[in-house]
């Protein structure tokens, strides 16, 4: 295990902060990062709130559909934001929810959080710089649409916070290796969990449990307390 020494996350971070527009602005930057409790999220909080001086927003978003990983990733999100608050420092948190049954659920997570983080920018007053997604390799019709979406959201270009994606281009076990593993081992990344009593284990099918195969650590079963 090569943790702290793989720095691949945060020179990612480092270089996607010297190209943004807002390295500029001499204060200091407030930026929100919408989280899931997955592993791309939690080391791209880590990475943050460790190299930066950053005031830092975390927003998650309860989806609550088809797929079933909503309850499952709640636990997710307030354990990894537990051990993250207590081993690196604080942040503001918020959540809101996002309940839709028709069909295949009405569109992708990436449209519905930057139609959010337009929204919690409001909330927050238009005061963010920048707004973080933990997408790696993302396909460029995903990345447009949620473009379209952010957008959107703000008559007024010039007060639109930059969109920033420093892990598209950052291999999955560079990531692994970025964190503790003792936290890679809290976050969840499956889509579509199965549940058999009080536990939640990886289906093992979708895109994001295939990606967690090629890590040397066992994608782990996860208890509610229901």
């Amino acid at each position: 295990m090569r943790y702290p020494k793989n720095r691949e996350v945060a020179k990612a971070l480092q270089r996607t902060l010297e190209e943004a527009r807002s390295r500029y602005i001499k204060r200091r930057l407030n930026t929100l990062i919408m989280y899931s409790g997955g592993l791309d999220s939690a080391a791209m909080l880590a990475s943050v709130l460790r190299e930066t001086d950053h005031r830092v927003y975390v927003h998650h978003i309860k989806i609550i559909n088809f797929e079933g990983r909503d309850i499952v990733e709640d636990i997710a999100v307030n354990t990894t934001l537990d051990y993250i608050r207590e081993h690196y420092r604080d942040f503001e948190y918020s959540t809101s929810s996002n309940e839709f049954m028709l069909g295949k659920g009405g569109g992708t997570d990436l449209q519905l959080q930057m139609f959010t983080a337009g929204r919690v920018n409001s909330a927050l007053g238009g005061q963010l710089d920048h707004v973080f997604t933990g997408h790696q390799f993302p396909r460029f019709s995903v990345l447009s649409e949620g473009a379209v979406l952010f957008n959107a959201m703000f008559a007024e270009r010039t007060k639109k916070p930059e969109w920033l994606r420093p892990l598209s281009k950052v291999k999955k076990i560079d990531v692994y290796e970025s964190v503790p593993p003792e936290l890679a081992r809290l976050t969840w990344s499956c889509r579509k969990p199965v549940k058999g009593g009080n536990k939640f284990m990886p289906g093992g099918k979708c895109h994001s449990c295939l990606s967690w195969d090629t890590l040397p650590i066992k994608h782990t079963t996860i208890k509610s307390e229901g």
